[in-house]
């Protein structure tokens, strides 16, 4: 890839973050192009650019409580094809429901939609593992999904359908099966880099 198309796929995830990109609309049935590269994990330091920083107060198990004025000014409902009503950042909202669109439209079977919405989601402010002395989890933020949790268990070889993972990819989601301990369900908002 030279300079000036890694300039472009960057200005690309940027500003899909920012509403102005339109990925390209698929028909049922289309065939899903792959990224020419892989979005980039992107850090809680770069997280907290792009959904604002926020205060918050230790909870038991591993949870927080995010100030409100942060939650009612960037935690919004959508209603996502297949899962129904969720909980997530305001600039996630347009990626997720056009990702669980794509899914819907090539492998809807592929998703436990009672899983994934009873123990699986979007927004739970919590630390990562739930542990009070790790980082904050990026779904926090609410731009972090977990999909199959149930057959996707951290540490383990899930059984996630690999068309999820590229549909995920191609709006620029990092996916945790990439992670050095995988954590197969879990998608966070990445870049292009």
């Amino acid at each position: 890839m030279n300079v000036k198309e890694m300039i472009k796929n960057f200005f690309e995830s940027l500003s899909y973050l920012f509403g102005s990109y339109k990925p390209p609309i698929l028909l049922p049935g289309a065939m899903i192009v792959k990224p020419k590269i892989k979005p980039k994990l992107l850090m809680n330091a770069d997280i907290e650019k792009i959904c604002g920083k926020f205060s918050y107060t230790e909870k038991s198990g591993g949870y927080i409580e995010i100030e409100k004025s942060w939650v009612e000014n960037n935690i919004v409902v959508v209603t996502l094809p297949l899962i129904g009503p969720i909980r997530c950042h305001k600039k996630a909202e347009e990626m997720l429901r056009k990702i669980f669109e794509e899914i819907k439209s090539t492998c809807p079977e592929s998703v436990n939609i009672r899983d994934t919405k009873t123990i699986g989601g979007c927004w739970v402010p919590r630390h990562i593992l739930f542990n009070p002395k790790r980082a904050l989890s990026i779904h926090a933020f609410g731009v972090a999904f977990d999909i199959n949790p149930s057959t996707n268990a951290y540490n383990t070889k899930g059984d996630l359908n690999p068309k999820i993972v590229e549909i995920f990819e191609h709006h620029g989601w990092y996916w945790g099966g990439n992670f050095s301990t995988r954590d197969d369900m879990h998608f966070q908002l990445g870049i292009f880099f």
